[in-house]
C-alpha cells in the first residue's frame, strides 16, 4: 500500500493526516501471488480503516495513528467463529535512506522510505501490527467449556454425559497392556 510522502520527506516539522478504508488485497507484499493478506490463525472481515498522520522528521516520515479492523478467528476449545473488533495503535518511523547507515538499517526491523523518495510502503506495518494483536489462544468467553473429547460434541450447547472421562491417547495405548516386574 504505497502511500505519497514526496511533499513530507526532507521537511521537518510538516504532516498529513491520511484517513482511508484498505482492503486486506492492498496488504499483500509486491510480487506475492496470494490474491489477500491474512494474519495467522485469523481472517480480516472487510475493510482496515485507517486514521494516521504522516509527519516529516530528521530521520524520515513519522507515521502515527490508529487502525480498525474486524478479526475473525476460531476459538481456541469449541472451534466457534469469533468476530473481534480491534484498534491497532500504529507508531513507526519510515527511515529516509539518504541517512541510514548502512550499520544502523536493520533488514525486517525497519522501515524505509522508497529510494525515489515519493513513496513509503504501509503494507509492511500494517501488516506487523495486525499480526501482534492476534491472540495465541482466543477463546469465545472465558468460561467455554470446549469440546467434549469423547464424543465431540460442544459442551457449551449439550451435556453429552461424558462429564471429565479422560480417554487414553491412542499412540500410548500399547503400553497400558505392558507388565513390568518390580
Amino acid at each position: 500500500m504505497l502511500v505519497r510522502v514526496q511533499e513530507l520527506i526532507g521537511r521537518p516539522g510538516q504532516s498529513d493526516g491520511l484517513q482511508r478504508a484498505v482492503s486486506p488485497a492492498d496488504l499483500v507484499p509486491a510480487g506475492d501471488d496470494d490474491l489477500r493478506w491474512d494474519p495467522p490463525g485469523a481472517t480480516i472481515r472487510g475493510d482496515l480503516d485507517l486514521d494516521v498522520r504522516l509527519e516529516s522528521v530528521v530521520d524520515g516520515i513519522l507515521v502515527r495513528g490508529t487502525v480498525d479492523v474486524d478479526l475473525v478467528m476460531p476459538c481456541a476449545r469449541c472451534l466457534d467463529e469469533i468476530v473481534d473488533e480491534a484498534t491497532l495503535g500504529v507508531a513507526e518511523l519510515f527511515h529516509d535512506p539518504r541517512r541510514v547507515e548502512v550499520e544502523d538499517y536493520t533488514e525486517g526491523e525497519d522501515y524505509l522510505v522508497d529510494s525515489d523518495l515519493m513513496h513509503l510502503d504501509l503494507g509492511p506495518a500494517l501488516r506487523d501490527a495486525t499480526t501482534l494483536i492476534i491472540p495465541s489462544r482466543p477463546l469465545c468467553r472465558p468460561d467455554c467449556a470446549g469440546l467434549c473429547v469423547v464424543c465431540g460434541a460442544d459442551r457449551n450447547q449439550v451435556d453429552c454425559g461424558h462429564g471429565d472421562e479422560r480417554v487414553p491417547d491412542p499412540r500410548w495405548a500399547a503400553l497400558m497392556h505392558l507388565d513390568l516386574d518390580d
